[in-house]
This record gives C-alpha cells, sequence and structure tokens, in this order.
C-alpha cells in the first residue's frame, strides 16, 4: 500500500468513527497537506477549531462521497488566522512550508480548547488521537517537528519519547523573561515546540524572535 492510500485509509478510519460515533460534533480534520515520507518537516496543531460551517466548508460533501484525498497544503490557499501566521513564519523559507506533512494532535474539531475539555468523551477521543498521531509520525519518519503550542507538546510527550530537552526563553516586560520554546531529540527526530502562533500574548517582536530561532535550530 503507497502512501496516500495509507493516509486515505486512516482517514476515512477517523471520519467513520465521528460519523457512527460524534456526528453531533463540528467534524473532522486529520492531514492539511498531502502526506509523503521522510519529509523535511511535520507540523503538528493541538485541534483543527472551528465548526460545523468549517468542515461543510472544506471535506464533508467529499468525505461523505468517499473521497479522502489530500492534495493541497492548506497552509498556502487559505484565510484562517493560522494559515496567515504560518505562511508569515515561514516567508523566507516558502517551499519548506509547502513541502511539510501537517495534521492536528487531536484530528477532532471543537470551537476552542475550552469546549474541548467540557466534551464527556475527551479522554476516549485523546487516547486514539495520541495512539494514531504516534502511529503517523513512525509511518512518515519526519526528520523535523515543529509543534505548535507548549501545552501541545505535553501531550505529544506522553507518547513519544524525548530527550536533551532545552527550554528557549525571551525577555518579558512584566515577568522579566518567557519561555516561548522547547527543543528536544525524539530518537533521530529533532522536535521544537514553541508558543501556539495564534497567541494573543506574543508579541511581533517575540514572533520574529522565534523565528530566528527557529530557523537557526533547523
Amino acid at each position: 500500500m503507497n502512501i496516500q492510500n495509507w493516509a486515505e485509509n486512516l482517514t476515512r478510519e477517523v471520519y467513520e468513527i465521528w460519523k457512527s460515533k460524534y456526528p453531533r460534533r463540528e467534524g473532522i480534520k486529520l492531514f492539511y497537506s498531502k502526506v509523503i515520507k521522510n519529509p523535511e518537516l511535520m507540523i503538528i496543531g493541538y485541534q483543527p477549531g472551528g465548526n460545523h460551517v468549517h468542515f461543510q466548508n472544506e471535506d464533508a460533501d467529499r468525505f461523505a462521497n468517499g473521497d479522502f484525498k489530500v492534495t493541497l497544503n492548506e497552509f498556502l490557499i487559505t484565510n484562517y488566522r493560522m494559515a496567515n501566521r504560518m505562511r508569515e513564519f515561514f516567508e523566507h523559507r516558502p517551499k519548506l512550508l509547502e513541502k511539510s506533512v501537517i495534521c492536528p494532535l487531536i484530528f477532532f474539531r471543537a470551537p476552542n480548547a475550552r469546549s474541548w475539555r467540557r466534551w464527556k468523551h475527551r479522554k476516549e477521543v485523546e487516547e486514539f488521537c495520541f495512539s494514531k498521531t504516534s502511529g503517523i509520525i513512525n509511518k512518515l519518519k519526519p526528520k523535523h517537528i515543529l509543534v505548535l503550542g507548549l501545552g501541545t507538546y505535553a501531550h505529544i510527550k506522553t507518547f513519544l519519547k524525548t530527550a536533551n530537552e532545552k527550554n528557549i526563553y525571551l525577555k518579558n516586560k512584566s515577568v522579566g523573561k518567557r519561555k516561548v520554546a522547547i527543543v528536544a531529540m525524539a530518537g533521530n527526530i529533532k522536535i521544537f515546540a514553541m508558543l501556539h502562533p495564534t497567541g494573543s500574548r506574543i508579541s511581533n517582536e517575540h514572533r520574529k524572535q522565534l523565528r530566528r530561532h527557529f530557523f537557526e535550530w533547523i
């Protein structure tokens, strides 16, 4: 089975679970990009966010018709806040973003993290998603992983053995310094976890410095 068929089957599996168990939830999202083996960079966010409208606009009709292909990198073609932030982050290395494999840690949509934490089936779904994300990493074997959100990284550490962690701090007027990123290794994979790029408390100057640290690291 080639890698695209594998990715489509995995998306189909997630969709069937959503359809049978959680159809009143806001939908699913698994891959935001074409899936390739040994990518230079894999980007992992927390969860898709949005609501039923986003699912209807993006994937619902395709999935209902049995089409689970992903051929375009959505971070390059959409105007969502996250996509805009990531294009800005990679503005000097757009090819790296274009060739990245992108997926969330949690595949099931919720409007925000607070809503997600109130979902009574959350633990069950998280265990499922964590297991599948671990499988995705093992299957694709990326050279680098960019984790969006330090909280996302805390979850990833529960199933991915990490070592050689180092915290990156930047100066902050209110608290003196602030942890903005963590670098680590997981086997041969280099990991860079950073504050979520859409976070409202990140200054433009900190975004620039985060970008500098990331591209020096990669």
